[in-house]
């Protein structure tokens, strides 16, 4: 995983966006970019 650095959350933070809102594309709540995966 990339490291944690403020460089690193920005990339991952799109990472998720996008696949957020590829996935939740009919979902009104896709706009919140929640990375979840970091905040375990």
């Amino acid at each position: 995983m990339l490291p944690l650095t403020k460089a690193g959350n920005r990339r991952v933070r799109a990472l998720f966006c996008e696949s957020a809102k590829a996935i939740k594309r009919t979902n009104p709540y896709g706009q919140k970019c929640q990375p979840f995966a970091i905040n375990t």
